[in-house]
């Protein structure tokens, strides 16, 4: 169910009815049964699959914490010290199993039919030629949801957390229809407290949810989509010279305001409900290095891989012996930095084969982990030269070339999104430099685009520029709205969805990028 269709503005108009006018002890039944619906929308048996990973998650996570419990340990002390090691044991592969179950139905659904070539299309057709009822799925949001169920088992593994005895707790933690489409990813810690409160006045929820949704559907159908309609040709066959340059860059826009867009819309839609779900995009382009961009785009993913995976790669054995090694070689600091570079490397080699099986996703993490692996071991070399060429790091020219910098070393990244293959994306950053070979007529093809659309996608990107250096500045827009009485309120938010209305889609537009992971 693409949620920018009018089915679904359906949908969440009859599911907020129905929340609002049952007992608040129920809401959260209602939240799980509307997931339920979302889900068989797409498909019933994304149910499945929801069912298997919150079974997985609530039988080994209450035996790992019946495992970790010293409630029943022998009273002499010696005997104590044997029985929680053993049990410590077996709460360990219990959490390693669960992760490799959890993991195994993601390959198997994403990963080896990639690896075979498999095309799902003729695949059914196979199949339901015999039972009708027999279908190979990908299944919605299972990227997310997966990554979710395995910090709940970590947490509890490592006990920053207990484990839920309900079990429809932890589906609906699981499911939760606004955070399947593309996130945030949350941990249960921050989801419990918001999925099972009171959630208040209906108008006063949907007050601060709504103007979130429509300055979602704005970046999403105003700039996202009509900005893919140049990305589209610019990266159709082989282009050269300022069609690529103009092609990373529009393209660039186009997945900013298509994801972000995508965000706002699904906070608003949770913040309708009365749940709040974390941020996920902090005006990621005003980042002056790459690792900054990282941590303000996508940020649920990046604290998940932080905490989840380069903390516990930080004292994985190996890492530690080789760091041991290393200090015989260097000093304590160096051989701390090329430990950090290892597991930056590792950790973005995995965010790319999480966004698919190709290689161009493993040449996008290896790039970006190979930049923030040698920045980090050169750090100190860096400092040096800009003590001997007298560089004031507090001024507003070096503050402006990091800013500068950062693009065009993120710009440059997008050749992986843009190409087929990591060699493709590779051929595709070489044919940038073929100036000679511009053909800017192979995007900009007609008066009506040069003369109406175009100015239009300039005036929107720049009002999308001017609300994030108002929240730069750290002024949230809808609260000062909210401050405005009413008649204004309803104006501006009118405005914009006039604005979405008349200019806000184009033929052939499809959901948001991120969707269905």
């Amino acid at each position: 169910m693409n949620i920018t269709t009018l089915i679904f503005m359906i949908f969440l108009m009859a599911g907020l009815l129905i929340y609002y006018l049952i007992p608040s002890r129920f809401q959260w039944q209602c939240l799980l049964g509307l997931s339920f619906v979302f889900l068989w929308a797409a498909d019933w048996r994304n149910l499945l699959f929801v069912g298997y990973v919150a079974a997985i998650s609530y039988g080994f996570a209450i035996y790992i914490e019946r495992m970790l419990s010293e409630a029943d340990l022998p009273e002499d002390r010696a005997e104590r010290k044997i029985a929680k090691a053993a049990r410590g044991r077996k709460a360990k592969r219990a959490v390693l199993l669960a992760i490799f179950l959890l993991i195994l139905i993601l390959a198997l659904s994403k990963y080896v039919p990639a690896a075979l070539h498999l095309n799902l299309t003729r695949v059914n057709e196979t199949l339901q030629s015999r039972w009708r009822f027999l279908k190979l799925i990908v299944p919605f949001g299972l990227s997310y949801y997966l990554l979710m169920a395995i910090s709940y088992l970590l947490d509890v593994y490592w006990q920053r957390g207990k484990a839920d005895h309900s079990f429809f707790h932890l589906v609906l933690f699981i499911c939760y229809f606004p955070q399947l489409t593309q996130g945030p990813i949350g941990t249960y810690g921050q989801m419990k407290g918001e999925l099972f409160k009171d959630h208040g006045e209906a108008w006063e929820n949907i007050k601060v949810g709504l103007p979130l949704m429509l300055w979602g559907f704005f970046k999403k159908m105003v700039i996202a989509d009509r900005t893919a309609v140049f990305v589209g040709r610019a990266n159709s066959g082989s282009q050269y010279g300022l069609n690529v340059l103009i092609c990373l860059v529009l393209y660039g826009i186009q997945l900013y305001c298509d994801f972000s867009g995508g965000i706002d819309v699904v906070r608003g839609v949770s913040e309708c409900f009365g749940v709040r779900l974390g941020e996920n995009f902090r005006q990621p382009y005003f980042s002056k290095d790459l690792g900054e961009f990282w941590r303000r785009w996508h940020i649920s993913l990046g604290a998940f891989m932080k905490n989840y995976i380069f903390f516990p790669l930080a004292m994985w054995k190996p890492l530690k012996l080789l760091k041991k090694q290393l200090r015989k070689h260097m000093s304590m600091k160096m051989a701390s930095k090329i430990i950090v570079a290892i597991g930056d490397l590792i950790v973005f080699l995995i965010v790319g084969i999480w966004h698919g099986a190709g290689s161009k996703y493993a040449g996008w993490g290896i790039y970006n982990g190979a930049i923030l692996a040698f920045s980090a071991v050169m750090e100190d070399v860096y400092r040096s030269w800009k003590n001997a060429l007298h560089i004031n790091e507090q001024s507003g020219r070096w503050q402006t070339f990091r800013l500068v910098r950062t693009l065009v070393i993120v710009t440059i990244g997008w050749v992986f999104d843009c190409a087929d293959t990591a060699s493709g994306a590779v051929r595709m950053f070489f044919r940038m430099f073929m100036l000679n070979r511009t053909s800017l007529g192979r995007i900009f093809t007609t008066k009506v685009e040069t003369l109406f659309y175009l100015p239009i996608l300039f005036l929107a990107c720049m009002l999308l520029l001017w609300v994030d250096i108002q929240h730069e500045k750290g002024i949230s827009l809808r609260q000062s709205i909210a401050a405005r009485p009413f008649w204004k309120q309803a104006a501006i938010w009118t405005a914009l969805f006039q604005a979405i209305l008349l200019v806000g889609r184009t033929v052939g537009a499809g959901g948001f990028m991120y969707a269905n992971f």
